[in-house]
């Protein structure tokens, strides 16, 4: 084998395990986003225990999931006029800087 050849071997072996470094990261994120994804908790078992805005579900999914805001132990009455909401979840983390 060639030094050229060698040379392109090693290359080639670096960037398949680069690839897979970055798949199994892909995957990690992924299955964390998955794990915090589906974390509904219906309205009537629980509401926010603090001020905030959270994600919320409209029970005829006219309008879908919606971030409303949660103040004084009541949803915003602007958007519960228009929609009732069944579920919420809180917020994810904003992006960190790297």
């Amino acid at each position: 084998m060639s030094l050229q050849d060698k040379t392109r071997a090693a290359a080639n072996n670096y960037q398949s395990l680069n690839r897979k470094r970055y798949a199994d990261m892909d995957f990690i994120a992924g299955a964390e986003w998955e794990r915090q994804r589906d974390k509904w908790i219906r309205v009537e078992d629980e509401l926010p225990p603090k001020n905030g805005y959270y994600f919320c579900f409209d029970d005829k999914q006219y309008f879908g999931a919606v971030i409303v805001g949660y103040f004084a132990k009541m949803w915003n009455p602007q958007v519960t006029e228009r929609m009732t909401i069944t579920h919420w979840q809180p917020l994810p983390e904003p992006p960190k800087e790297k």
